[in-house]
């Protein structure tokens, strides 16, 4: 597991990153407020971001309906944030 900090920054600029590379859109034109079917994202494109969520920072993958209610950007951030934090705290040393 990568040790990136994970923080509604970091989960939507790297959601945002995904789905610019995977949909061939500027990353500049991916906005948090618009329905990201509008930027023509299924469901595969949906499990790509899962996977990288997973990844980089450990986030398990979601069930397909855990992410039914999600539209936007600004939703699967905030779901994969609220995702992470209930991940099990990670022992410094």
């Amino acid at each position: 597991m990568n040790t990136t900090s994970i923080d509604y920054r970091s989960v939507n600029g790297r959601i945002r990153s995904c789905l610019a590379k995977t949909l061939e859109i500027p990353f500049e034109e991916i906005r948090n407020d618009v329905d990201i079917g509008e930027y023509g994202a299924d469901s595969l494109v949906m499990a790509l971001v899962a996977g990288d969520m997973n990844a980089h920072f450990g986030i398990p993958v979601p069930y397909a309906e855990d992410m039914a209610h999600i539209s936007t950007v600004e939703d699967l951030s905030e779901f994969f944030l609220q995702s992470a934090q209930n991940l099990p705290q990670q022992p410094h040393g």
